[in-house]
This record gives C-alpha cells, structure tokens and sequence, in this order.
C-alpha cells in the first residue's frame, strides 16, 4: 500500500501505476485493469492500459 494524496487525476494515477510497475517489475504480468466507470479511471484505461483486457462497472 502506498499513500495516493493530492489531486486523483487520470494523469497523477497513470504515472503512479507506471512508478509501481517500474519498482515491482510487473508491467508484462498485468493482464486485466478492473475499476468504476468514472470518467477519469475511463481515461486511465486508455493512457495505461494499452492491450490490457479492462472492465469497467457501474452502479
């Protein structure tokens, strides 16, 4: 677990992804991005999650 402060943009969260990818090499093992259907985890699935499987839910 690691603190998340300050704004949750689609940016900030994609770069910290990217940071624990980088840190745990993980980045060829992830194979699905599960979240809300908030516009902005929207937008982290495409800048992210290029050929990863995603599934979004609402409700």
């Amino acid at each position: 677990t690691k603190e998340f402060s300050g704004n949750h943009t689609a940016e900030r969260i994609v770069e910290h992804l990217e940071d624990l990818c980088n840190k745990w090499p993980i980045s060829d093992k992830i194979i699905s991005l599960v979240s809300d259907n908030c516009s902005t985890m929207r937008k982290v699935e495409i800048d992210f999650g290029k050929g990863i499987i995603s599934f979004i839910f609402s409700g």
